[in-house]
């Protein structure tokens, strides 16, 4: 299982290569199904919208897709349960780019790439990736204090990722706390 993931131990980078063309393409027909909003520089995105609101793409993923990626991601980070802490897709059209931010309260920012994710890559401070990290399928996952953002996508392709932050469990389980955005 640990195969699976490649770490790099000097930056606590992880990237996973395993969604199947058919797990993406679903993927993305779930996300476009969700009335998503625009966001800051970001055309449209579930970030801003009630973290009640049912996520089809989310249990789709978390439940069918990604249960290989947990059980390699505990097994390199030594960890006991991952906790999804929050979660959101981006769709990013011509132009649409985030502002350079962290993930505050989260251990890691993991990024799942989707769709024309080549043409704008994960910028991570003080770190230069190799451009197959963005392979549509991929999972890259960092330590969530690092400051992150994404080259402006200069595309006329919609380019499209989902974000997750992960707190990793050892020992102590607290109530998972509801948040609304």
């Amino acid at each position: 299982m640990i195969d699976s993931i490649k770490f790099h131990t000097h930056h606590n980078i992880a990237m996973w290569q395993s969604l199947s063309e058919d797990q993406i393409k679903k993927t993305i027909k779930l996300i476009k199904k969700f009335k998503g909003k625009k966001h800051e520089n970001i055309s449209n995105t579930d970030w801003n919208v009630d973290s009640e609101d049912k996520r089809e793409y989310m249990e789709y993923l978390w439940q069918d897709c990604l249960v290989p990626f947990r059980k390699a991601f505990m097994e390199v980070t030594k960890a006991n349960e991952i906790i999804l802490h929050n979660y959101w897709y981006q769709r990013y059209f011509k132009n649409d780019h985030p502002k350079w931010h962290t993930h505050p309260g989260a251990h890691f920012t993991c990024v799942l790439y989707l769709q024309n994710t080549l043409d704008n890559p994960t910028q991570i401070q003080g770190m230069t990736l190799d451009r197959d990290a963005f392979t549509e399928g991929n999972i890259l996952c960092f330590p969530a204090h690092i400051f992150h953002s994404f080259a402006k996508n200069k595309n006329v392709k919609e380019s499209s990722t989902t974000r997750k932050t992960k707190k990793k469990r050892k020992q102590i389980k607290k109530k998972r706390r509801k948040t609304k955005k």
